[in-house]
């Protein structure tokens, strides 16, 4: 199907009826209503859409309307949609969904997901282009559901979600390779659950925040890596509201950042890893949240993978933050730095160290140093207990928190 001047909703598909292959090509004109590569009721084995100029005054579905499409393909390269865009379908089941952006104007959001429905893989690549809303790697509505998200973005956009709006999401995986993302970025969904999410910085700039968590759903397991890139603002390995809670939390800093969260900013979270293997830390290190609980949670400071060492410039809590943010069961604070120091300038640069700790000094020949206090406990909240570990492998001495 072509379309180069005005018409209504358009199908790639047929009327209760299967399809092999439908492409739609959007060439012109205005679709005043809405898209979509499949269907309607029928089953398509591989849908194409392509957005080259035409305007589309409602949504983009890559799938059907209630009907079954085994492989849905969505290309924008030009032309605008005034609404959303869907790798799935309005209510259909599809299998797989893939979405690239280079070049069209979308008004509103994206979904890696269906409107409702079932979506098994959804892989979104921005490569450039205007997205003035949301990106979503699931779906939309609370009965919708995606296995597996990919979302690589290399063009500037606004908030991005790997998980669903309200959809379900089981693993999702947020690439941020050379764009600009004005707002944050989350691992999770906004309001649905995710099983496993991955947020990987790999040369990009965003303006606000990181969260391995979702917003306010459920993420069962998640995984920050900061690779190379600015955050403008705090990376949080759980979630941000105060409804979202987050199991299993693994957070990977590689280079400069400002500050860092095991935890969420308010929603509670499990088992929590903090590991700083090289960068600037402006201000502090918290194995816990910002307000949030935690049960239990590790900070691991080791500059013994890389030659150009680890400054942190503010203090290191193995808890959280505010007098909300306890840690129910442990907190551990490991910190392995080759320091090119005497022991007494060692010692002299991590400041006071509170709670239980044993510690070893080393010498390495490469430059480390945390210029604030270390803290087996948090700021201001409670910690059931905590044991401080500083290890390197020349000389030894124990002290405890007289330190």
């Amino acid at each position: 199907i072509t379309i180069k001047s005005n018409t209504k909703d358009v199908y790639g598909g047929g009327f209760a009826g299967s399809a092999n292959t439908s492409t739609v090509d959007l060439i012109n004109g205005t679709v005043d209503g809405s898209v979509y590569g499949g269907g309607y009721q029928g089953p398509t084995t591989t849908s194409y859409v392509n957005l080259t100029g035409a305007t589309i005054n409602k949504d983009i579905y890559g799938g059907g309307n209630a009907g079954e499409t085994i492989e849905a393909n969505v290309s924008l390269t030009s032309g605008t949609v005034k609404n959303s865009v869907y790798g799935g379908g309005f209510e259909g089941k599809t299998i797989t969904a893939n979405l690239t952006f280079d070049g069209a104007t979308i008004i509103k959001d994206i979904y890696g997901g269906g409107n409702e429905g079932l979506t098994d893989t959804t892989n979104i690549l921005i490569e450039s282009g205007t997205i003035e809303g949301t990106i979503y790697g699931a779906g939309f509505g609370s009965t919708s559901q995606t296995n597996y998200v990919n979302i690589i973005i290399k063009s500037d956009v606004n908030n991005v979600y790997g998980g669903g709006f309200a959809g379900i999401a089981g693993v999702t995986s947020v690439d941020l390779i050379s764009n600009t993302v004005v707002g944050s970025v989350f691992g999770g969904g906004f309001q649905g659950p995710t099983t496993t999410a991955t947020v990987s910085l790999n040369g990009a700039n965003i303006t606000e925040d990181i969260y391995g968590g979702g917003d306010e759903g459920l993420t069962s397991s998640t995984t920050v890596l900061i690779n190379s890139g600015t955050v403008g603002g705090t990376i949080y390995g759980a979630g941000r509201g105060a409804l979202s809670h987050t199991e299993n939390i693994n957070v990977l800093i590689k280079t400069d950042i400002n500050k860092v969260y095991g935890g969420g900013n308010a929603g509670s979270c499990g088992d929590t890893v903090v590991r700083i293997e090289k960068g600037t830390v402006e201000d502090n290190v918290y194995g816990g949240g910002y307000a949030g609980t935690s049960q239990n949670t590790k900070v691991q400071i080791d500059d013994s993978n890389n030659l150009s060492g680890i400054l942190i410039k503010g203090s290191v809590f193995g808890g959280g933050e505010g007098i909300t943010a306890s840690v129910y069961e442990s907190t551990d604070v490991y910190i392995d730095l080759a320091l090119d120091m005497t022991v007494t300038e060692q010692l002299e640069s991590l400041g006071d160290i509170s709670g239980i700790s044993n510690v070893t000094v080393n010498f390495n020949g490469t430059y480390s140093k945390i210029l604030g206090s270390v803290y087996g406990g948090g700021d201001l909240g409670q910690v059931g207990e905590g044991i401080i570990n500083i290890i390197n492998n020349t000389a030894s001495i124990s002290q405890t928190a007289e330190l």
